[in-house]
């Protein structure tokens, strides 16, 4: 079982790191957007009133990872916020994507995002296992 556990985080950490050299998103029909380049700067649009506050959903699945086994409960609340969050970019219909604070539209969204949203969810899986299995 620990094996199992171990497994899923693995897969957890690898799906993010995995996402990190894809391109996220397209704006304007432009595929853009490389999943290092949101991860470093995309906290800046959490200030903008047209950002995204998708990039909250960071720091709650890493924090998640480090109460992954001794708090599944914790760690699955954790994870389904960052799901929210990765989930709003989804809706989101535009984006700043420059310094100029630029804004466009998002026209579709790349590799680099399901990475992303499919890491959160291997999470979400692996808390609700270490809940109803344990750890």
């Amino acid at each position: 079982m620990k094996k199992d556990m171990q497994f899923i985080l693995a897969l957890s950490v690898i799906l993010f790191l995995a996402s990190l050299i894809f391109k996220t998103y397209c704006i304007n029909g432009e595929c853009r957007g490389r999943g290092f380049l949101n991860f470093l700067i995309g906290w800046l649009g959490v200030f903008h009133s047209n950002g995204s506050k998708a990039w909250l959903a960071n720091p709650f699945l890493i924090i998640s990872w480090f109460f992954f086994f001794q708090k599944p409960k914790t760690a699955l609340i954790l994870s389904v916020i960052a799901f929210l969050f990765a989930v709003s970019f989804y809706f989101q219909q535009t984006i700043v994507y420059n310094e100029a604070g630029t804004v466009g539209k998002i026209t579709g969204y790349k590799a680099g995002y399901w990475l992303w949203v499919s890491s959160i969810c291997v999470m979400i899986s692996g808390s609700l296992r270490g809940i109803f299995k344990g750890v």
